[in-house]
Parts: structure tokens; sequence; C-alpha cells
């Protein structure tokens, strides 16, 4: 599946501490969400049943605004006020 971490990026974020856990976290789930958008723009290409577009669509709009919170949260992290 597109987006999902691999055994050695979940072996390092295990090791890892803050601020570079909270990092990584971040830029993970960041990559997942990516996936989900992906897996959801394919199912709305194909589909053409108005409950999957109901599902689908406000799933996309979630998916895209929590990525907008991890790049902001990433940002605050690397760069502390």
């Amino acid at each position: 599946m597109p987006g999902m971490a691999g055994a050695a990026e979940m072996a390092r974020l295990r090791k890892a501490v803050s601020p570079e856990v909270d990092v990584l976290y971040c830029e993970l789930m960041t990559r997942h969400h990516l996936g989900g958008i992906m897996m959801v723009d394919a199912v709305l290409a194909r589909t053409d049943r108005e409950q999957v577009r109901d599902l689908a669509e406000p799933m996309r709009t979630g998916q895209r605004s929590e990525i907008t919170l991890f790049e902001k949260l990433t940002e605050r992290i690397k760069n502390p006020a």
C-alpha cells in the first residue's frame, strides 16, 4: 500500500527521541495520508455509486486537512520560535 512505513522506518521511529521522533512521526504520517488520498482518488475515478462517493470525498478532505496539520507541526518542531 502506498504510504506505509517499512520495517526499517518503524525501527528508526522506535529508537528515536524528541525532537527527531516527532519530526519522523509527522513525516511518516504525512506520507501515509498521501497514500490514503491516492486510494480515494483511484476509487473515485472508477465508481459510479453515490454511497461510495459520499464516503470517499470527506475522507480525502480529512486526509488533506491532517496533512496540512502535520506539515505545520513539522515546521514548528524544526524551527521553534
